[in-house]
């Protein structure tokens, strides 16, 4: 990975040099930081879904993780390497979890999930998406929308995938991730 790291500080080097108006070399080294690890979530889950089986489930699950984080945000290890395990293992989980939630099991977890929304999101979002500051608490109206679409659809892996990232915003996932950055920083 330190490969990856020296190719983003070089594209953000050579941004720089050659664009007055570009934007700090910090905010270009996080943003191609979160694409490498988008990019090598995605293909590590696929890859293994595929093998295993559950290729249409993995792209369900990438699908709902990549909808919900756009409105919800999410928390970042500071290491590529620890965020794309953590974010493929939990992926990969989820699209092995039973798929045979009945509507009411459904309605609770949406329920759940709503109110975790309502409560701690948006969360770290990106300022790539050019909002106002003011626009950004509004996300979460369209996160919870999306819960609510997904109560009247059902699809049982987009809740799961939706719960799961919800919880993970939470000031006791945020306790988690600091303390498990802490044990594995050098």
């Amino acid at each position: 990975m330190k490969l990856i790291d020296r190719w983003i500080f070089q594209i953000a080097d050579f941004s720089i040099n050659n664009n007055p108006n570009s934007p700090s070399r910090d905010s270009i080294v996080f943003v191609f930081r979160l694409l490498a690890i988008i990019m090598l979530t995605t293909l590590i889950t696929l890859l293994a879904c595929g093998v295993t089986g559950h290729l249409y489930e993995g792209f369900l699950i990438v699908a709902a993780t990549i909808l919900i984080k756009v409105f919800i945000g999410s928390l970042h290890f500071r290491s590529i390497v620890l965020c794309t395990i953590v974010s493929s293992l939990s992926m990969i989980i989820l699209a092995f979890l039973p798929k045979s939630h009945s509507s009411l099991v459904l309605y609770i977890l949406s329920g759940i999930a709503i109110v975790l929304i309502y409560l701690y999101a948006p969360k770290n979002i990106v300022v790539f998406m050019r909002l106002r500051q003011d626009q950004i608490p509004h996300l979460k109206w369209v996160a919870i929308f999306l819960v609510v679409l997904n109560m009247w659809i059902q699809i049982p892996l987009f809740i799961d995938a939706f719960l799961y990232h919800v919880i993970s915003i939470t000031p006791v996932f945020e306790y988690l991730f600091r303390l498990i950055e802490r044990r594995t920083s050098p």
